[in-house]
């Protein structure tokens, strides 16, 4: 590979690793909804809803309903994983909380919880276009008591 076709992958790697980090600590570990705005792109899908909309304001209302659940959230990458020909990035994530809100249809506990999953972003011209998660919802529930 040339050195010029080498840089611009690269810069291209840390373009969608730079995205993919502050969209995990404006987002979720800020629960700044509104950066979602920006990060995703205007036709936003995301593939794993839950009881939300596929669509951005979906995604923000989950995201708030989560920081309303644990106001303490703490939400952090442990991988980041690029595939810069596909545009992808693959994020896994680990986050905590203490339960102090309503959450998926429960009172709060005061349980303090540890819970991960793995997202996959697809960007398009530097925004996120499509969101697919996997996440351990069954283990945060029976820390919760609630399974």
């Amino acid at each position: 590979m040339q050195k010029a076709g080498r840089e611009s992958l690269e810069k291209h790697i840390d373009d969608l690793k730079v995205l993919a980090i502050r969209w995990m600590q404006d987002v979720w570990q800020n629960g700044d909804v509104e950066a979602a705005d920006f990060l995703h792109a205007p036709n936003f899908l995301d593939h794993s809803p839950g009881e939300y909309s596929p669509d951005n304001e979906g995604f923000k209302a989950s995201v708030r309903a989560l920081h309303k659940g644990f106001p303490d959230l703490s939400a952090l990458h442990s991988d980041l994983i690029i595939d810069p020909i596909a545009d992808k990035v693959v994020v896994r994530w680990v986050a905590m909380g203490t339960h102090r809100g309503p959450f998926m249809g429960a009172a709060a506990t005061e349980k303090q919880v540890l819970f991960g999953g793995i997202d996959i972003l697809r960007i398009e011209h530097g925004r996120i276009i499509e969101r697919w998660r996997e996440w351990d919802h069954i283990g945060l529930l029976e820390q919760l008591g609630l399974r």
